[in-house]
């Protein structure tokens, strides 16, 4: 889609949906589910929320599970900073990208929205 035809208001509205507002957003207006455009940053979305929930989950509970060896708790906080930081980046250049009026997947993840049908 060339960003020409894109037009200001599903620039603003494709970046919102990087927050979960904008999903609600999507789901909510049928006109809105039409929008290719929107619909491909939605996509990118779910897929970097879905992520973000198996992170919140499974760090804490491995770190749970795992309590008794030493260090294993700065270990996974570690790991849970640099995932939410790559979650904040994608965030970033998926906002970025669809302000240029740009429908480029995001790295490394990008690929699995295809999977997601809506």
């Amino acid at each position: 889609m060339d960003s020409e035809n894109i037009s200001q208001n599903q620039k603003i509205l494709s970046a919102v949906s990087y927050l979960v507002v904008g999903i609600l957003i999507y789901f909510i207006s049928e006109e809105l589910q039409k929008d290719n455009f929107f619909k491909f940053h939605v996509k990118q979305s779910i897929v970097l929320l879905i992520i973000d929930i198996i992170v919140v989950v499974i760090v804490p509970v491995l770190t749970f599970i795992l309590a008794w060896i030493p260090f294993i708790n700065i270990l996974f906080l570690i790991v849970d900073i640099i995932l939410d930081l790559f979650i904040f980046i994608f965030i970033l250049i998926g906002i970025y990208n669809s302000m240029n009026g740009k429908m480029v997947n995001l790295p490394v993840i990008g690929e699995y929205s295809k999977y997601i049908n809506i």
